[in-house]
Parts: structure tokens; C-alpha cells; sequence
């Protein structure tokens, strides 16, 4: 006398397991596709976008294009852009390299102050330029040695130089 699950049950019983799993699978196999397709699509349109994207220091504004004033209690890093590309750009900010003598090379990210950043609305449009100015009151110890300008429209696309 054998004992055990009839081959006819296991079989229903195996179809229906199956068939559970993919009604759990398949909504989150078909979001990740969703997702994974638009990201997909928004970072391959940005890259298109921004392959016409450049801007530009004006160097003969301040020193090397830069000026930097640490005489008041808020210090003021300042330069002027120009859009030497073909695309809006906006939200702009100065990553800074400083040289400290306590901590060697300190790296600080600087947001433009709002009445000089460049916003989706009010963009830096091609072939104009603008002066970008933040204003903090961290003390940075230390010699300025090189500035980053760096946007959110093409984050790609940045201009670096020594100061």
C-alpha cells in the first residue's frame, strides 16, 4: 500500500504555487522595467542635451576671473559666466579647494546667494553671462587654490580654475 500525494494533486498543486508566485512577480517585474526605462530615457536625454552645454569664466573680471573678499564677517566668492553653449543653464554653486595648513586640502561646496543664482525660470540663456555670487559665513582656514563652477542643468559640464 503506498502512501503519498496522488501525481494528479501534486501537479494542481504545483500549477497553482507557480501561478501565485507570478501574480506576486510580475507587477514588480513590470515597475522595474517602467522605472528603469525612464531612467533610461531622462539620463540619455540629458546627455543629448548637454552635449551642447558649455560656459565659460570671464577672466577679466576680478583675478583669473574670481574675486574673493574674507575682510567681513560674511565672505563673498564672486566670478562672471558667460553661456558659451547652446542650452539654458541655472542652479549654479562653487566647489572651492582650499589648501589648510591644519587639514591639508579641504573641499567645500558653496550655494549662490538668491538674488545672484540662475533658476529652470529665470536661466542663464546662450551667449549671456552673469555674476554668480555666494556668500557664506563658515570660516575657511586656509589659501584658495582652485574653484569649481558647477550646475544642476548639465552636471556634466563644469568649469575648474586655479585661483
Amino acid at each position: 500500500m503506498r502512501k503519498g500525494v496522488d501525481p494528479l494533486i501534486s501537479t494542481i498543486l504545483l500549477v497553482a504555487l507557480v501561478v501565485a508566485l507570478a501574480a506576486f512577480i510580475s507587477p514588480w517585474a513590470f515597475n522595474l522595467a517602467v522605472d528603469t526605462t525612464n531612467q533610461t530615457t531622462e539620463e540619455t536625454n540629458m546627455q543629448i542635451r548637454c552635449q551642447n552645454a558649455a560656459y565659460d569664466v570671464d577672466t577679466t573680471y576680478g583675478t583669473n576671473g574670481f574675486t574673493f573678499d574674507i575682510s567681513t564677517a560674511s565672505d563673498i566668492l564672486s566670478t562672471r559666466i558667460v553661456n558659451t553653449g547652446l542650452v539654458n543653464m541655472y542652479n549654479f554653486s562653487f566647489e572651492v579647494f582650499f589648501n589648510s595648513s591644519d587639514e591639508g586640502l579641504v573641499v567645500k561646496e558653496l550655494s549662490m546667494n538668491d538674488t545672484f543664482q540662475k533658476t529652470k525660470a529665470l536661466p542663464l540663456k546662450p551667449g549671456a553671462s552673469a555674476v554668480l555670487r555666494a556668500i557664506f559665513t563658515e570660516d575657511l582656514n586656509g589659501t584658495l587654490q582652485k574653484v569649481k563652477v558647477r550646475n544642476l542643468a548639465c552636471p556634466s559640464v563644469f568649469v575648474e580654475s586655479d585661483v
